[in-house]
């Protein structure tokens, strides 16, 4: 080191496994909350919003979702999730996935 150098520390970054975060907020009131998975699959996704559906918001009749790009996160992935968890046409009515509507980001469109 030269005079007049500020001292370098050098660092080991170590990955110790990695974590998928749902945020779910609610713009109209002070709401928010984070579910965490191990993976981001279609069946996390769904299992998320079922949650939403039936746990937070089991009373209303439409629940609107602005999404990210993140492949999982289809209206497929609603239905199977559904049907991989047994779910009957009336708890669809109920939980998913007719009562959530999902809606893409415009900035997260992919540009063509």
């Amino acid at each position: 080191m030269e005079p007049g150098q500020s001292a370098r520390i050098d660092y080991e970054y170590r990955r110790n496994g990695t974590a998928n975060l749902f945020v779910f907020l609610d713009a109209h009131r002070p709401w928010r909350h984070v579910k965490t998975s191990e993976r981001k699959t279609a069946l996390d996704f769904a299992e998320c919003m079922h949650e939403l559906a039936t746990v937070h918001y089991p009373e209303a009749s439409t629940i609107r979702v602005v999404l990210d790009n993140l492949s999982a996160q289809k209206p497929a992935a609603l239905h199977t999730g559904c049907r991989s968890r047994g779910v009957g046409p009336a708890a669809q009515r109920r939980g998913c996935p007719n009562q959530v509507a999902l809606r893409c980001h415009p900035c997260s469109r992919k540009a063509r």
